[in-house]
């Protein structure tokens, strides 16, 4: 592409502001289907990592508690093993996107069989990374020792999700902002419960590569845990992440078909990308920018866009996050996938 062709493509990054999958399917495809290889089902019920705290509660061996920071105790809430118990005791059960994702792909099927669908569009199942889930939910003392027992719960839920999803209609993505933050050396409880260094990273996200057969299309989505726009933290440029998907992509035992990664509103756009120039992905792995913004309008978005393109030869765009419903609304959501239409080319499909 030259430096003044449109983007070819859109990606949707998972939570989606809507009343449930069909809402969400019938809306993102009738406002920019062409644009998309694969939708997500907007995350209503799984509601990205909520719902892993009524779920993470029903285990005997753990309760509910608060997280403390730096020793005081916060009034987030979080999961803890109950006193006295050993963390290897702990059974995890079902995680339920499984579940979710054989629903919202039988619901997006009926779609596709009435037109209302493109019929190449893959269902797109977002699935946070273990240690996201452990970092977050888990108190930071147990974070540690239940680590092990729930990365293995996510991979037994990420084969049912392969058993109910045919393959060909489906994508997986890894959501990583404990692993984007702790390469920045964001430190939002006090210490992570696991090593932030880039190999120890890289090796926890080869076992969740592993876990995702290689007829499935997988991808990533580096976050910086931003809600509404703000975020955990603000790096000066994105050289941490170039680092990190220079290695994801040379590093794992099977391909990366896409990334998604933030390009913060209030950044530098030129400063924050100029590590990109060191990028180097494979011709078949797409990458999406989150270029696009709703607060500052179509000219901002376009002028981000044409700093982006001076530096990096081809992207998608998307926006820095998922669209939570506590920060973003119905009217919010379609007028970003009009700004989607308006900013990039639809892909071309084979």
């Amino acid at each position: 592409m030259t430096t003044t062709s449109r983007p070819a493509g859109a990606h949707i990054v998972g939570r989606f502001p809507l009343d449930g999958p069909e809402d969400v399917f019938r809306t993102i495809s009738e406002h920019a289907g062409p644009l998309l290889l694969s939708m997500p089902d907007g995350e209503t019920e799984t509601n990205w990592i909520s719902q892993q705290f009524d779920i993470l509660a029903l285990v005997p061996q753990l309760e509910r508690g608060f997280r403390t920071s730096y020793g005081i105790e916060t009034p987030f809430p979080c999961i803890k093993l109950r006193h006295g118990v050993r963390a290897e005791d702990a059974t995890f059960p079902e995680l339920g996107y499984a579940r979710v994702a054989a629903n919202s792909f039988d619901i997006l099927k009926q779609l596709k069989s009435a037109g209302k669908a493109c019929e190449s569009v893959r269902l797109q199942v977002n699935l946070p990374s273990p240690m996201t889930v452990t970092s977050i939910i888990v108190h930071e003392d147990d974070a540690k020792v239940l680590a092990g027992e729930y990365e293995q719960a996510m991979f037994r839920e990420v084969a049912r999700v392969v058993d109910a999803v045919p393959h060909d209609q489906l994508t997986i993505g890894w959501d990583i902002p404990a692993e984007t933050v702790g390469l920045e050396g964001g430190r939002p409880w006090g210490e992570f419960p696991f090593d932030p260094s880039e190999t120890a990273v890289v090796g926890d996200l080869f076992r969740a590569a592993a876990a995702i057969p290689d007829d499935v299309p997988m991808g990533f989505h580096l976050c910086l845990g931003s809600m509404g726009n703000k975020h955990l933290l603000m790096p000066e440029d994105a050289r941490a992440q170039v680092s990190l998907i220079n290695r994801l992509v040379t590093e794992l035992p099977r391909p990366v078909e896409w990334l998604h990664v933030p390009v913060p509103r209030a950044a530098d756009t030129q400063r924050y990308l100029a590590p990109y120039r060191e990028l180097r992905l494979p011709e078949a792995t797409a990458l999406y920018l989150g270029v696009v913004d709703i607060v500052d309008g179509l000219d901002a978005n376009q002028r981000r866009i044409a700093t982006a393109q001076s530096i990096l030869p081809a992207f998608g765009i998307s926006t820095v996050c998922g669209l939570g419903g506590e920060f973003y609304s119905r009217a919010d959501a379609i007028a970003i996938l009009d700004m989607y239409t308006a900013l990039a080319e639809p892909i071309a499909t084979s």
